[in-house]
């Protein structure tokens, strides 16, 4: 009972441990919201509809990850706020045109004949990407000047929001039977997530201001020009990596098969990525304090990574032998593949709560470039396993083959992260 009063008081004292437990617990209360609907949605929508959900999410998830140079991410880091609300003005310019340039593009491919192979109904709902991407990238841009400011609150609460509206929506929208609900939800959360945000922002102490002026703002561009050139593409290299499943499955296989693969991966990576963005930012804290101070970081970081192996490895296991028979409960009788791709999924999974907890550990000992080409390598096997599957017209050894090349992959960069630390920790001996 002592040391538990003593946590508490040691939060209730620590202005960053309320503010890090504060938005840990909205994200995990955010990744709830689905996870309860999902029993209800998955009865009420085809399989079909979840997969061309699945392909307008990943495209938007592409152009969003490009969509403000990644000068959210810079918002918070200079000492002048000029600086700052120069960089909030050059996103929203750029979220501006990327969202502009979405309109002509999908109009001249469909005017020029070209399919985009996602049978119509897809289609025609490319074009409201112009308005969910712009949406996306004014919500990044509003959380990086409310963490430059510590509006702590505002960041939860778009993420609740937005999570809670989703899950609403495509639960009313099902139960009125409204075609194409799923799609129409996911438009309606991002536009009055957006709104919410924005209201809130603004009645804030301190609102971003826009601007007109051209020459500071570009000045002020080019001195974080780091942001586009290197954060910029290794998001967007992330994201279609991440979805790369999803761009090829499009063009070979129904949206029923899409469909059951992207609730698979949901289901399993959705608790994963909360956890990864959890502990990366603790442990990457605690790493650069250790190696200030002169401490070594390797018997922390193993300690880390063998607990983690103690308590996932063995109910892995038994959830790889369950997971067909859970899903079917959970979801409906229609989800049986959903099953089997979750079951080849689970080891990555698990590998990939480590690598992701520790991927900040390239940035700390300056290794930002090898850790691009690896994964530069690791897409390009990730495509040939996939491509494998495709050509024998067999969704399972592709799903399989992916699987196991990612879990490698992982395996191979917690290997090298390994060998990163314990190499800083002799070079300060």
């Amino acid at each position: 009972m002592i040391p538990f009063r003593g946590l508490l008081l040691k939060i209730r004292n620590s202005e960053l441990l309320k503010n890090v437990l504060y938005l840990l617990s909205s994200n995990g209360l955010a990744q709830l919201f689905p996870f309860l609907v999902y029993p209800f949605i998955s009865r009420l929508y085809s399989t079909d509809a979840f997969g061309q959900l699945a392909i307008i999410v990943s495209i938007h998830s592409l152009l969003a990850s490009i969509s403000t140079g990644k000068y959210d991410q810079a918002i918070a880091i200079p000492k002048n706020n000029d600086q700052a609300i120069h960089l909030f003005n050059i996103g929203a310019r750029i979220a501006l045109g990327v969202s502009f340039l979405i309109l002509p593009v999908v109009f001249l491919v469909k005017q020029m004949g070209t399919s985009f192979s996602f049978g119509s109904q897809v289609n025609n709902w490319f074009f409201v990407l112009a308005i969910t991407v712009f949406s996306t990238s004014c919500l990044q841009l509003i959380n990086g000047w409310s963490l430059r400011h510590k509006m702590f609150t505002i960041i939860a609460g778009s993420t609740l929001v937005l999570s809670l509206l989703t899950s609403v929506l495509k639960l009313a929208f099902g139960f009125l039977n409204v075609r194409d609900g799923l799609l129409i939800a996911f438009v309606a959360a991002q536009v009055l997530t957006i709104v919410y945000t924005s209201l809130r922002v603004r009645r804030s102490p301190n609102p971003p201001v826009f601007e007109t002026r051209t020459e500071a703002a570009l000045e002020t561009a080019v001195i974080y020009s780091g942001f586009p050139k290197f954060y910029m593409i290794n998001a967007l290299l992330n994201t279609f990596s991440s979805n790369l499943p999803i761009y090829m499955f499009a063009f070979y296989f129904s949206n029923d098969i899409i469909g059951q693969f992207s609730v698979a991966l949901a289901l399993l990576f959705t608790p994963v990525n909360a956890f990864c963005n959890s502990f990366n930012q603790v442990l990457m804290k605690k790493t650069l304090e250790m190696r200030q101070s002169g401490v070594p970081v390797w018997p922390f970081i193993r300690k880390f990574i063998n607990k983690i192996l103690s308590f996932s490895v063995l109910p892995g296991i038994v959830l790889m032998v369950l997971i067909p028979w859970i899903i079917g409960i959970y979801l409906g009788d229609q989800w049986t593949d959903a099953g089997h791709f979750s079951r080849f999924l689970i080891p990555y999974a698990i590998g990939a709560m480590m690598s992701g907890s520790l991927g900040f550990v390239p940035n700390v000992y300056g290794r930002q470039l090898t850790s691009l080409l690896i994964y530069l390598v690791y897409l390009a096997f990730r495509i040939a396993a996939l491509s494998a599957g495709i050509l024998m017209d067999n969704v399972y050894l592709s799903v399989g083959l992916y699987a196991l090349i990612s879990l490698l992959a992982v395996s191979y960069q917690v290997f090298w992260y390994r060998n990163l630390i314990i190499k800083g920790d002799k070079d300060l001996n």
